[in-house]
């Protein structure tokens, strides 16, 4: 009798094909889930970012030396307009940061208005600026 050669043959049933497909529909969702609703971790070059332009507006504040060793006076149209950068990128980022990214933002424009309170009463110079408010993020009287 002559032999057959079978090929071997896999059987796959349909209830192991329906529940990988549920595993893979569950990591999708999953998935999904974490990046609309999920934490979002706090970019280190985004927190540079604020330092080196934090940095511009502590420069209009005054206080930092210059290249010849003598302190800076205040420029707080500088301060003002570094600022109005910070309100910006809060605005343009809401809803995009981190818990700690938009926090750190907000402390920094917080700390940066009162030094830019603080130092304009103290120069004299508290009046309406020509064109804006005071105090950055007051409101512009009518």
């Amino acid at each position: 009798m002559p032999e057959e050669h079978s090929e071997p043959t896999i059987e796959i049933d349909s209830d192991w094909k329906a529940e990988a497909q549920r595993e893979k529909q569950k990591l999708i969702d999953q998935e999904k889930k974490a990046g609309a609703g999920g934490e979002k971790k706090t970019d280190p070059v985004f927190v540079e970012l604020l330092n080196v332009l934090a940095m511009q507006a502590y420069a209009g504040l005054g206080g930092y030396e210059g290249p010849d060793g003598q302190v800076m006076p205040p420029d707080l149209e500088v301060a003002r307009h570094g600022i109005a950068m910070f309100e910006a990128l809060q605005r343009k980022t809401e809803g995009n940061l981190s818990d700690e990214e938009r926090r750190g933002l907000g402390d920094l424009i917080h700390r940066l208005r009162m030094q830019y309170v603080s130092i304009a009463q103290a120069v004299g110079a508290a009046g309406p600026a020509p064109g804006g408010p005071a105090v950055p993020g007051a409101p512009k009287a009518r």
